[in-house]
């Protein structure tokens, strides 16, 4: 996967930068300044930029067990596994704050009573969830497609 240092220097770079950056989201998107934005998106972006650090956490574990700095293979399964779910996870974060956004414009005075703090953390708990146990099923099959291919052509 990597073929000259430089390819190293520049993904520990973009992991660092990824740091840096999701972690000053966190910090205004927390703060009591940002009171003029909703607490809905205050709280959707918050999560997007945990996910986002979640997900080059993981991608720095896989840079390193490649590299060869990191002895182990048998955890690297699991983080491929995670690192898919946290990659479409913050693509459909990304689709409930423009639902959110959308709603604020179109129906700005019933926007308070479907989008409210305890309503968008239990979408987000959902579609986590639902995005693992896919993953989970979609790995389950592949083992068990794999062993009947297997025994059917021996």
């Amino acid at each position: 996967m990597f073929d000259s240092p430089i390819e190293v220097i520049f993904c520990l770079t973009t992991t660092f930068l990824s740091y840096a950056g999701n972690t000053m989201i966190i910090l205004v998107m927390t703060s009591s300044q940002s009171q003029p934005r909703a607490k809905t998106t205050r709280i959707l972006f918050s999560f997007l930029a945990i996910n986002d650090m979640c997900f080059m956490t993981l991608y720095l574990f896989e840079m390193m067990v490649i590299i060869g700095l990191i002895k182990t293979r048998a955890d690297l399964r699991i983080a491929s596994m995670l690192m898919f779910v946290l990659r479409d996870y913050s693509n459909w974060i990304l689709v409930v704050i423009s639902t959110e956004r959308f709603l604020c414009i179109f129906r700005p005075l019933t926007v308070k009573t479907c989008c409210h703090k305890r309503c968008v953390i239990a979408v987000l708990v959902t579609i986590f969830c639902t995005l693992v146990g896919l993953s989970v099923f979609c790995s389950f099959i592949t083992v068990v497609y794999c062993s009947l291919y297997v025994l059917n052509y021996r």
